[in-house]
């Protein structure tokens, strides 16, 4: 018979957890860094009075939870929820252009989405071995020539996927002033943005969102400069929310798919054990 490939799943199950008493919070933490260290495949957010746990199945998290109590103690009690399936945003169409003005109304950020093919994002998915972004984004560009990224340079890509996001942030703008001034501040907002997407706050999957211009304003007083982080931030996190409502937002449930191959003297038992 031939070989099957075998492929490590992704974490598609998660379940939410936190301690009955908020002194106990410290060791669930710690806990919590050696069960990441003893399953790397297990990907783990804290927040600030909780904890989310992802895995690959029901049974993964189940034996992960199991090592989690018997390394905590009896001592601390911790609260577990129902496991839940994972989501992930995404467009269906390019969006038009949108808008956000910062709170003080003098800063504008313009911005678009649209969906990243299959193709790269498989390759997103299948990693990058360089861990520097310059490498990163000119491997992409020699690989996706003819694929939307023509007449590009690694300098326009601001943002390469992280974790379980392959979206990539580009800058389209030319010519634009004190853009270099905010911009961690833009690149902060789209890991906001890619972490909690608009529609019920799950991650954002599959999308290129695209800086189109933006109008910036230097405060009045010369050494608030660093203040315009503040009003650029949440205009930029507006406008990707605004564009991916404009780009035919969708929802993603992950699925399960098997390949069975046998002999065809023990196919009806199989049709018989699935049915």
């Amino acid at each position: 018979m031939e070989s099957i490939e075998r492929s490590v799943s992704e974490n598609v199950v998660k379940v939410a957890l936190s301690v009955v008493k908020y002194s106990d919070w410290s060791k669930l933490c710690s806990s919590l860094k050696l069960l990441k260290k003893r399953d790397p495949f297990l990907q783990v957010y804290c927040e600030e009075h909780f904890c989310v746990i992802k895995g690959s199945g029901e049974a993964h998290l189940e034996t992960s939870l199991n090592f989690l109590r018997e390394n905590i103690g009896e001592s601390v009690s911790i609260e577990v929820s129902k496991p839940q399936a994972v989501l992930y945003e995404t467009v269906l169409s390019n969006s038009e252009i949108c808008m956000a003005k910062s709170p003080n109304k003098r800063n504008r950020v313009y911005v678009s989405i649209e969906p990243l093919e299959n193709g790269i994002i498989e390759a997103f998915k299948g990693g990058f071995e360089s861990q520097s972004l310059k490498e990163n984004c000119d491997l992409l560009l020699n690989k996706f020539t003819n694929r939307k990224f023509t007449n590009f340079s690694s300098e326009k890509i601001w943002a390469f996927p992280k974790d379980d996001s392959p979206n990539i942030l580009v800058n389209m703008t030319e010519g634009v002033q004190y853009l270099q001034n905010v911009k961690d501040s833009v690149i902060a907002a789209y890991s906001q943005f890619a972490q909690e997407g608009v529609i019920c706050g799950e991650p954002v999957r599959g999308v290129r969102m695209n800086l189109e211009d933006a109008q910036i304003r230097l405060p009045f007083k010369y050494h608030d400069i660093g203040s315009m982080g503040s009003q650029i931030h949440p205009a930029s996190r507006r406008a990707f929310y605004g564009a991916q409502m404009k780009g035919t937002p969708r929802l993603m449930e992950p699925i399960y798919l098997v390949e069975i191959r046998t002999t065809h003297d023990v196919l009806a038992l199989i049709f018989a054990l699935l049915s």
